[in-house]
């Protein structure tokens, strides 16, 4: 069952709506007119950062004790540097 951001073309309330079939049509709760239009929705992606790998090694390539263990020494000093912090 989907989420979908939903905008009012009468009154300009944003809201977000659980749409169990395709033949329901979501209502404003501010005004209850059924003027919505949907909005084009983004999500989030969450995983590893670009400065580190999935095993904890630097981007540099030089190992986990790069920057003298886990990423807390400031950055690895290599050229082009691992960017961790």
């Amino acid at each position: 069952m989907p989420i979908y951001e939903y905008r009012c073309s009468d009154c300009g309330n944003e809201q977000e709506n659980l749409i169990r079939t395709e033949s329901e049509t979501p209502v404003c709760e501010n005004c209850g007119r059924d003027g919505l239009s949907r909005k084009l929705s983004v999500f989030a992606v969450s995983g590893i950062s670009s400065s580190q790998s999935a095993a904890g090694d630097c981007v540099c390539g030089n190992g986990s004790d790069c920057c003298g263990g886990g990423h807390s020494s400031g950055g690895c000093g290599h050229s082009g540097g691992c960017g961790c912090a």
